[in-house]
């Protein structure tokens, strides 16, 4: 089952499922892509705490219902270059576009944001935020919630209540997760097996968030597929952190996630496609959940 697997990590997959989007389509829907935020620091190792605060903002926004967000895999293609707002948002049918900055000097840190409207370019809204490093996060929900406000997109109650018991409360551990997440894009083994460090040292001051333990699922996850861990190791790894997480919340989108991965990999299609249809009927807006359902059902056959 995993050269199974394997083999479909190189089959195109969409990063956007329409399915996702119920009976509309991305031009009638609103959507948003959050482009990679420039990183204004002196020191370019702080490219990490860049790209992370975009993957949280990228995190919060996938939980609103009615607003179609474009996958991180697919907004961090635009990185390295200055892309155009309008042919960009025309290619991905979005309706808005977020840019925006970070510049970090020492325990201070400065945001910059700002929202256009794709098919002009017009900025709708803007905002900057200076925050010591200790409110960062802070900072986060406020980007979020001034967003959503923009959009006129209304939370579902509840949702967001499920989504603060996966996420961390320690500044220490925000920063081990970022460093850890940008160790782990690398595709690389080297860089693999240091992800995974500094996920297990966020899951020793986070122990309650389901993040650490799905990190780690979906880092020991890609190195047994591409061959970097040993079958029974990785397996077992696997087994632990899913077992972990969803003793968590068992109802979380990120954990079936995780346990959708694992019944794959040990053969188990029919139980991975239930978790990932739970997964997709909880959060309908999250990607990965959506590029795990395709692994599944082009295992089983079903490549729609």
């Amino acid at each position: 089952m995993i050269a199974g697997v394997r083999e479909c990590l190189v089959a195109p997959v969409s990063t956007v499922n329409e399915s996702a989007t119920g009976t509309e389509t991305v031009s009638s829907q609103r959507s948003i892509v959050v482009l990679p935020f420039a990183n204004r620091s002196s020191d370019p190792d702080q490219e990490y705490f860049c790209d992370g605060l975009v993957e949280d903002i990228i995190a919060e926004l996938s939980h609103i219902p009615n607003l179609l967000v474009i996958s991180r895999n697919t907004t961090f293609l635009y990185k390295e270059s200055s892309p155009d707002v309008v042919e960009i948002a025309a290619y991905l049918g979005v309706n808005f576009v977020l840019q925006g900055s970070v510049r970090r000097m020492g325990d201070h840190v400065r945001v910059t944001a700002i929202l256009k409207e794709a098919s002009t370019a017009k900025t709708i809204w803007s905002n900057r935020y200076d925050r010591d490093i200790s409110d960062v996060f802070t900072v986060q929900d406020e980007l979020t919630n001034e967003i959503v406000t923009a959009l006129d997109v209304e939370l579902i109650s509840g949702e967001q209540g499920r989504h603060r018991r996966s996420k961390y409360r320690s500044t220490e551990a925000g920063e081990i997760l970022y460093k850890g997440m940008f160790e782990h894009y690398k595709f690389d083994q080297y860089a693999s097996m240091a992800a995974r460090t500094y996920f297990e040292k966020f899951v020793s001051i986070e122990p309650d968030s389901i993040l650490g333990y799905a990190w780690l699922v979906h880092s020991w996850s890609f190195a047994l597929i591409v061959g970097w861990e040993a079958p029974e190791l990785a397996l077992q790894k696997l087994r632990e952190f899913v077992d972990k997480s969803l003793t968590i919340d068992g109802d979380d989108a990120h954990a079936l996630v995780g346990d959708t991965y694992y019944k794959t990999l040990v053969g188990d299609l029919d139980g991975a496609l239930e978790s990932v249809e739970r997964a997709t009927s909880i959060l309908p807006n999250l990607d990965e959940a959506w590029f795990a359902r395709g692994w599944v059902q082009m295992l089983l056959g079903n490549p729609h």
